[in-house]
């Protein structure tokens, strides 16, 4: 007669494992983002010298993504604890909660905002390059709109399971919502490299040590870039099933809050150098046009 405890199936142990790694990490991604948002609160506060429009948009920003972020982890953890009534009734259909719409709707939003901010660097580079800023509209529309719909599509392949698995095709709807991201980042981080090489070549070999701020600032979009589109590869590995399920559930279950801490990370850094970013953008773009008039006459009018 057999004897002992009885023993879950390997795929529920993995299930288990995997929504503990995602509830971990997400709780960790929260503390983290608290912390950078009370600095960022305190610095934009406390460095402006007047409360404008723009100080009080950017202090809005940053509270707003953090209750976008908190929301969340309390809409994963709701979402998990009513997925988990099923080990007790393995035959209940499986449905789609209010959690998980609202969640989708939260995350998207994060990305929406993340996204508004790199086409934001970009533009203020490029302010007066009219191909520049039609590309970036629609690098920014392209990514709104695969990622609202790759997640309603999402939404509609989770209900629709046939045995327990989700119909349709979970790849294509990763790459459908990984590919604009990262196309949108790359191009961005194109254009702020392209302006980099335009400002050591033109402005600071001509100019003295003072104008190495901007040079600073330049560098930390550039930088910033890069390693926000090292993580979009790394989702969409995950998205792809290349990476071990324990390490896809810790990098997506990252992702939402990643996006959310990387314009509050971006607002810090560049006020931490100069209270106001757009201005220090628009003295290095009218250093770059007043050099070139005086360097290339002929070529006064070029922009860039």
């Amino acid at each position: 007669m057999a004897s002992g405890h009885p023993t879950l199936p390997t795929e529920t142990i993995l299930g288990l494992k995997v929504i503990l790694i995602d509830i971990m990490v997400s709780s960790l991604w929260v503390g983290v983002q608290g912390v950078i948002t009370i600095v960022g609160v305190y610095i934009l506060l406390s460095r402006s010298q007047s409360k404008s429009f723009g100080t009080r948009f950017l202090v809005g920003t940053i509270l707003f993504l953090f209750c976008t972020s908190t929301c969340s982890l309390a809409l994963t953890i709701w979402d998990y604890m009513s997925r988990m009534d099923r080990f007790s009734d393995p035959t209940r259909k499986p449905f789609v909660s209010e959690a998980d719409m609202i969640l989708m709707v939260f995350q998207r939003l994060s990305y929406f905002i993340s996204d508004c901010i790199v086409v934001w660097r970009a533009w203020m580079l490029w302010d007066r390059n009219i191909f520049v800023k039609i590309l970036l509209m629609v690098c920014l529309l392209g990514t709104i709109t695969a990622a609202f719909i790759q997640g309603a599509l999402s939404l509609t392949r989770q209900e629709r399971q046939i045995n327990g698995v989700p119909t349709g095709s979970g790849l294509a709807l990763s790459i459908m919502f990984s590919i604009p991201f990262l196309f949108t980042n790359l191009t961005s981080l194109t254009l702020i490299a392209a302006k980099i090489f335009e400002y050591r070549r033109d402005i600071l070999k001509q100019l003295s040590d003072s104008r190495s701020r901007v040079f600073g600032i330049l560098l930390i979009l550039l930088e910033s870039s890069a390693l926000y589109l090292i993580f979009w590869i790394l989702a969409l590995l995950a998205a792809v099933a290349v990476v071990p399920p324990i390490g896809s559930s810790a990098i997506m279950g990252s992702l939402p809050f990643v996006t959310a801490i990387y314009p509050v990370t971006i607002v810090v850094l560049v006020t931490l150098d100069k209270d106001n970013y757009g201005s220090t953008i628009q003295a290095a773009n009218s250093t770059m046009r007043f050099t070139s008039a005086n360097n290339h006459p002929v070529n006064a009018m070029t922009t860039f």
